[in-house]
């Protein structure tokens, strides 16, 4: 049996953390391999916080590799396994765990010439730069329905992204056993703009403009923006692939949304 390891760059908390769970593992007779090579793996262990977390289980669900989390930051609501519980480690050798399946976005960018295809776990960002303008925003639902939005930007957001941005911008927590896409103004100029949550099967055609000068930009689960002016953004659930996370612990959504959340544990 054999792990591939990815551990948040640039930080030492995370290396001592990875360190002590290679050596959990090796104990319990699986082999920790690179991140690189996780292709051969039988899953995936990712040591960081959410933004690691998120970016590794999306690499993972190309091969089709669960994902077991460990929080080593502040927060870690995708982690199933905090800091210092090592020893629960052992489950992966026996078996006594469970797979949670996780939708996710297919977010595709085209300007021009130029086709970007990405996947979300947590939200797709439509807004502008750095600068403080409204942002004229279209939005097609199923080639049909039409919404306008003057606004700083429009979050798109899947069942585990509700609890992030799209919750600070004011939209609906959704427990992620329930497939939706959850759509959210942000700081909308208007009174009547408000989260809508939609069947996972929609499919949105997005649009957008600054008025007067400026850029928008598309960005997927906090990475490198995606430059969008004068270009489309075609966004849906992904088809034939998801993140399997691993839960070693028999904790429930809303306990652990509680804890993290709201009581801030």
């Amino acid at each position: 049996m054999k792990a591939a390891i990815t551990t948040k760059k640039l930080s030492r908390t995370a290396d001592r953390c990875a360190e002590l769970v290679k050596a959990e593992l090796i104990k319990n007779g699986i082999e920790p391999i690179p991140s690189e090579n996780i292709k051969d793996a039988d899953f995936s262990i990712v040591v960081g916080g959410d933004g690691t977390i998120i970016h590794a289980a999306k690499k993972a669900a190309l091969y089709s590799k669960p994902v077991l989390g460990i929080n080593s930051g502040r927060v870690g609501f995708m982690a199933g396994v905090e800091n210092g519980e090592y020893g629960i480690l052992s489950r992966l050798k026996t078996g006594e765990y469970e797979i949670e399946d996780r939708m996710l976005l297919s977010v595709v960018c085209e300007r021009g010439d130029k086709v970007i295809k990405t996947y979300s776990l947590n939200e797709a960002v439509i807004s502008r730069g750095g600068l403080a303008r409204i942002t004229d925003i279209n939005v097609q639902i199923g080639g049909i329905s039409t919404i306008d939005y003057a606004a700083d930007g429009l979050i798109f957001a899947t069942p585990t992204g509700s609890t992030a941005y799209s919750l600070s911008a004011g939209g609906p927590v959704l427990d992620p056993s329930i497939e939706g896409i959850v759509m959210t103004p942000i700081c909308p100029h208007s009174f009547n703009s408000r989260s809508v949550v939609f069947s996972p099967d929609e499919k949105f055609t997005v649009t957008a403009k600054v008025r007067s000068e400026g850029n928008v930009f598309a960005c997927v689960d906090g990475e490198n923006p995606i430059n969008i002016t004068d270009g489309v953004v075609y966004i849906q659930k992904a088809e034939d692939i998801c993140v399997k996370l691993i839960r070693i612990k028999n904790e429930p959504f809303y306990e652990n949304f509680k804890n993290k959340l709201i009581l801030n544990k």
